[in-house]
């Protein structure tokens, strides 16, 4: 038991560093990394969505959100996935004008 709680620990210390480090500048490739799809990852995705979507005025601009797409669109397999990942957190946004 004692094993299990220090694990669980762990993954709360893991999942508060990658909460405070969020940027404009990294969560484009965080929330739309193959991670965020993994169902064991619910807590972290749910948090990523958020931020994506509340500071999306911040983010579109960033030179880091443009590179990560662009290469997105450069052949990889993943990028059906990563398009349908985006379609679906973009709902979420609230625009701002």
């Amino acid at each position: 038991m004692a094993h299990d709680l220090a694990l669980e620990q762990v993954k709360t210390k893991a999942l508060n560093f990658l909460k405070v480090t969020c940027t404009p500048k990294n969560i484009t490739a965080r929330r739309l990394s193959r991670v965020t799809a993994d169902a064991d990852h619910r807590l972290l995705t749910d948090f990523y969505s958020e931020y994506f979507t509340k500071h999306w005025n911040e983010i579109r601009d960033t030179d880091e959100h443009n590179a990560f797409m662009g290469q997105a669109e450069d052949g990889s397999d993943a990028f059906v996935d990563i398009v349908r990942s985006f379609r679906d957190l973009m709902k979420k946004v609230e625009l701002k004008v």
